[in-house]
């Protein structure tokens, strides 16, 4: 079951986990915003940013839709690999620099 839409689907900023790996069955945990340029206007921070999704309304159809394409779009002969490129995008838990 998803939360229900923010109150205002124009303006607003989530955080989700999701939990991606090669079968359903175990996963590692990946972080990432979703966050609509109406709320990024309310933001004082200035500087590097990463791990978002930005898009113009909150709506769950499209954050599927974007994390099917990204999915769908990387590949990889391991599973360090493929989550080295999902990181690229999310803030990766298992993440070390090597």
């Amino acid at each position: 079951m998803r939360p229900q839409l923010p109150a205002d689907v124009k303006d607003c900023e989530l955080s989700f986990t999701a939990k991606i790996g090669m079968d359903a069955s175990q996963g590692d945990n990946f972080r990432f915003s979703v966050v609509t340029p109406a709320a990024l206007t309310r933001c004082r921070y200035t500087g590097w940013g990463k791990d978002q999704l930005i898009l113009q309304e909150f709506a769950w159809v499209l954050v599927d839709n974007y994390l099917d394409n990204l999915l769908s779009s990387i590949r990889g002969d391991s599973w360090e690999e493929v989550a080295r490129q999902i990181h690229e995008f999310m803030d990766w838990e298992k993440y070390t620099c090597r």
